[in-house]
């Protein structure tokens, strides 16, 4: 008897010691996100938690590990230590396997054989879009959609780590050569203006009127997006002067309101990121920008065609705002 209970405590004691060191599948999807955000709040708004839920994961977490994951130096923008990024890339494709084998047996079990995976870049809303996603299920009915945010920055990120199959994104963005581009739509370029702006109630503005201003910008780590948004190849001689960066179009629209300075973006963000303190107007001068999908160029299932298919057939659309 004395030996049963003694195999009972150490059996119980090594079910408690492996319950201490074992991480939860939402913990490993926290910790994924966070290493593409490097930022608390991004990574709760994308997953739709609270950012002290977001803190206490990743510490607790690193409590099971015995290290540090992330560098707490700036709040604002963390990153990760060396035994964060060892972390996450092995458990990268070790995450996304057990999701897809769950989510199959899942939609085999309703009868559904295939899934697409759709990402949208934040700031690549498009009012055709769930038209195309609607016509696409209806002509593929044993297919499910699912859709995703990705990353600002880098929305192919998740083309390369294979979370989704195609991605609704703004052009350009880096690497764009490297993959197959569809053009959706193509919309000209506009300026957000803070209320009060000297332009402001200008019907159209032209962009040499907006060379001396201060501009909101993109993060660096945006690239040629960040070049593009600033119109550097409109600019002839005129430098750029940038008053602040953002990680977004959201920000972009607050910062404006705030009275940080100027921005462009596409003509749709109007519909939806509206704000009382900022008015949008169309610039003459410059460009227009597109919304592309983008997928990878080996990928030639019939279904990611018949996809890239119906949004190429929106671009004849006229576009109503």
């Amino acid at each position: 008897m004395r030996d049963r209970n003694f195999l009972h405590v150490a059996v119980g004691a090594t079910v408690e010691k492996t319950r201490e060191h074992t991480m939860e599948l939402r913990d490993i999807e926290i910790l994924l996100t966070l290493a593409e955000e490097l930022h608390f709040g991004r990574t709760a708004t994308r997953l739709h938690l609270s950012q002290a839920r977001i803190s206490q994961s990743v510490k607790s977490q690193e409590r099971r590990i015995g290290a540090p994951l992330v560098d707490r130096v700036n709040p604002r923008a963390v990153g990760l230590t060396p035994l964060g990024i060892q972390l996450v890339t092995e458990l990268r494709p070790a995450y996304h396997r057990i999701v897809r084998t769950i989510d199959h047996a899942r939609l085999t079990a309703h009868g559904v054989t295939g899934v697409l995976r759709i990402g949208f870049q934040p700031g690549a809303e498009y009012e055709h879009s769930p038209a195309v996603i609607a016509d696409f299920t209806r002509r593929n009915p044993a297919w499910q959609v699912m859709l995703r945010q990705v990353g600002f920055a880098d929305p192919i990120a998740a083309l390369e780590a294979g979370e989704a199959d195609v991605v609704f994104a703004r052009a350009p963005f880096e690497r764009q050569q490297h993959y197959r581009v569809t053009v959706v739509a193509t919309e000209p370029r506009w300026v957000i203006l803070p209320v009060g702006h000297r332009l402001s109630t200008a019907p159209s503005v032209p962009f040499t009127e907006l060379l001396d201003e201060a501009f909101v910008a993109l993060s660096r780590e945006t690239g040629c997006a960040r070049a593009f948004w600033l119109a550097e190849a409109d600019r002839g001689r005129a430098p750029v002067r940038v008053a602040t960066e953002v990680n977004g179009i959201g920000e972009l629209v607050a910062a404006v309101a705030h009275g940080a300075g100027i921005g462009l973006t596409a003509e749709s963000t109007r519909l939806f990121h509206r704000d009382p303190g900022v008015v949008f107007r169309p610039v003459d001068g410059i460009g227009p920008c597109e919304l592309v999908v983008v997928s990878r160029p080996a990928d030639d299932r019939p279904v990611v065609a018949d996809f890239l298919g119906a949004c190429a057939g929106v671009n004849a659309m006229e576009i109503t705002i």
